[in-house]
């Protein structure tokens, strides 16, 4: 993700929490049914945790592990908190089209850091473009981790 070219991505943050957890048998690949990755409480980070049950709508108040880790979300933070809302260009077509296929693939089950409070409009598309890249991140570090019998590995 180029908003977090210092330290640690999500994706490499994610794969550690998932890493370590299996080291240190937290979690049991062979049970391992679910990765969850959701924003905490206060929004200031992102929370993994695991499930060795299959729900098709997992609410984490119900959740009967702890989380394995957390992700620091501030570069992102910090990169909404650089937009001015009142010198925002409008989005060029691909970006237009990104956001298209991000709002589509959301109208079913909406994101779990929902922009509802900000107004239509460029600033509101940008911040969506901007939740996109950071979920698109773990969504990467998910299809890098593979579980098989005997152990994990990474596909890169």
């Amino acid at each position: 993700m180029a908003l977090l070219n210092s330290g640690e991505s999500v994706k490499e943050q994610f794969l550690r929490s998932v890493r370590s957890a299996i080291e240190n048998n937290v979690i049991d690949p062979e049970q391992l049914r679910m990765l969850v990755v959701s924003p905490t409480e206060d929004r200031s980070a992102l929370s993994v945790h695991f499930s060795n049950e299959y729900e098709d709508f997992l609410d984490l108040e119900y959740l009967e592990t702890d989380s394995i880790g957390h992700i620091d979300i501030s570069p992102w933070l910090d990169a909404c908190d650089k937009l001015d809302p009142a010198s925002i260009a409008a989005l060029n077509s691909a970006e237009q089209l990104r956001l298209a296929e991000m709002q589509q693939r959301y109208r079913q089950t909406p994101p779990a850091i929902s922009m509802d409070t900000i107004p239509e409009g460029p600033w509101r598309q940008r911040l969506e473009l901007l939740r996109e890249e950071m979920i698109s991140e773990v969504e990467s570090g998910l299809s890098h981790t593979v579980f098989r019998k005997g152990g994990y590995g990474s596909t890169g």
